[in-house]
């Protein structure tokens, strides 16, 4: 049989879903009727339409969507099966209402988007912020560095007009005969 036209059993969907086990119970308990499924036994069988239906439920309450919002968009996906979304007289293309599910299913893909970019530039931030306090870091220890240089220089300054101002007051006669000293009368 072609695997798309073969039944899933529970642990099926929960494999090709990839979501928890839990999640899936939920899913097919909330949204009962928008899944095509058969009794064999004591087992129950989904079609394989749930596995997209259980992704997409997955999808939407991960951006934030009511369940009843998620509802409407499974109504509108299953317009054919449940006559809800055929066209109303006068309007082209679907109803008003279809075609607002489909919108609002746009927006929460782009709201999805968007919390995924935010999420993405909140981590650059951080890691920018990390990297900021490194540099401040470091900009104070050669802060610090820069000031003991000044000081040492300023030392060597002083020292060296020191020596300087002495030879200035000390003649060279005095440096050349350092015992005889004195002026001549």
């Amino acid at each position: 049989m072609d695997e798309d036209t073969t039944f899933l059993r529970f642990r099926d969907l929960v494999e090709r879903t990839g979501l928890p086990e839990a999640d899936v119970k939920r899913f097919l308990r909330t949204y009962t009727g928008f899944f095509t499924s058969t009794r064999q036994g004591r087992t129950r069988l989904y079609s394989p339409e749930t596995v997209g239906h259980l992704k997409q439920i997955a999808e939407l309450e991960s951006v934030g969507t009511a369940v009843p919002t998620i509802k409407g968009i499974l109504r509108g996906g299953q317009a054919e099966t449940e006559g809800e979304g055929d066209p109303e007289p006068g309007v082209e293309g679907g109803s008003i209402a279809y075609a607002g599910e489909n919108l609002t299913l746009g927006v929460l893909s782009d709201m999805k988007n968007l919390q995924e970019a935010v999420r993405d530039l909140g981590e650059q931030v951080t890691s920018l912020a990390e990297k900021v306090a490194g540099h401040e870091q470091r900009l104070i220890g050669h802060q610090q560095q820069l000031r003991i240089l000044r000081r040492d220089l300023d030392e060597q300054k002083t020292e060296t007009l020191a020596k300087r101002m002495e030879k200035r007051n000390n003649p060279f006669w005095k440096r050349l005969f350092p015992g005889k000293g004195g002026t001549r009368r």
